[in-house]
Order: C-alpha cells, then structure tokens, then sequence
C-alpha cells in the first residue's frame, strides 16, 4: 500500500509556521497557515510574506502541498535558530535532563550528547522513535519519560522524524535553492 500524507504526519508543526511547496509550483515556498475540512475533504490554506506582511494565496486540496523539512541528521549537527546556534540532541538532552549540563560528543560513527561529567549520555534512536539516555546507577539504557516535550522540540524545528522526506512525501530545506529555515548569526 502506498503511504500518503496526511495530517497526523504534519499537524504537530502547524504551530510553528511550517514551509510547504505546492505541487503545481514547486518554485514557490508557502507558509501553512490553516488546515481546513470543506465537505469531507482537507483544503490547506497558505500564504507568503513580502516585506514582515503576510498574503492570503488562498486554500488549495491537502494532497497537493508538500511540506518542507529538515533531515533527521540535524538532529546532530549545529544549526542556527532564531539567531542562535543549538545543536538539537544537546538541546533535548537539556529538555529531558535541565538539572544537567550538556555537550556534544562524536565518538567514531556515534554522535550524541553527553553530561559535562561524561557520567551521561543522550541519545535518539529512528527505529524505535525514542530518546535514550545513559544513566550510571541504573539499569543502563533507559527512554525517558517525558517524550511529548521532546518531539514538540523537533517540530519546532522542522525535524522529519516521520521518514516522510524518504517516502517523498516531504521534501528536505537543503534541496531547494532558497531554504527557508536558514538563519544567520
């Protein structure tokens, strides 16, 4: 069966100003601003900004839109947001440990986060969807407990944690020529 987007794929990053291309012009990047349910069928309405305005383009059908995502690899690599650089794992590790504090470690092929006494370790896992962490004293590799915070994180963020941009359903900021999730310092 082929795999379809559908709105629980993408409801969790309406709040955040999501990026969508239309199907029918892939050149233009659009800003997800309404999700609508017209006579059994969702319409997707979207809009541009010009100059800090936004611009009503109207409601187009939900399967002609697809969304713009960042590739789970940010996860582990630096990006800037809201002119700030945060390397997303160290930032999760944050949220789901605050009274710890927090790096980044690459060890061989194996990049996480890691508590400043190395006593820690944070990491995320694509086939279970699940953060873990290290913690001495323990059982070893436990998930932690507050996960909806987590992935609120990622959506804020524009992970794909969905595998939608390798089901094409998505597609990746880094193949458009203009990304519209990238900052400056």
């Amino acid at each position: 069966m082929e795999r379809k987007l559908e709105l629980k794929d993408i409801a969790g990053y309406l709040p955040y100003r999501l990026r969508v291309n239309e199907l029918d012009d892939e050149s233009r990047v659009y800003d997800l601003a309404r999700i609508l349910l017209f006579n059994g069928i969702f319409k997707a309405g979207i809009c541009q900004q010009f100059n800090g305005d936004f611009f009503d383009e109207g409601d187009i059908d939900f399967t002609k839109i697809t969304p713009i995502l960042r590739p789970l690899s940010d996860l582990y690599k630096p990006i800037i947001h809201d002119g700030n650089e945060e390397v997303l794992i160290v930032e999760c590790a944050k949220i789901a440990f605050p009274d710890l504090g927090w790096g980044f470690n690459l060890n061989g092929s194996r990049i996480y986060a890691v508590s400043n006494d190395k006593s820690h370790s944070f990491s995320y896992c694509h086939e279970t969807n699940k953060f873990y962490a290290f913690i001495p004293n323990s059982n070893g590799l436990e998930s932690t407990h507050n996960q909806y915070q987590l992935f609120d994180y990622l959506h804020s963020r524009f992970i794909d944690y969905r595998g939608l941009i390798d089901a094409k359903l998505a597609i990746s900021c880094y193949e458009l020529e203009n990304n519209p999730y990238k900052e400056k310092l």
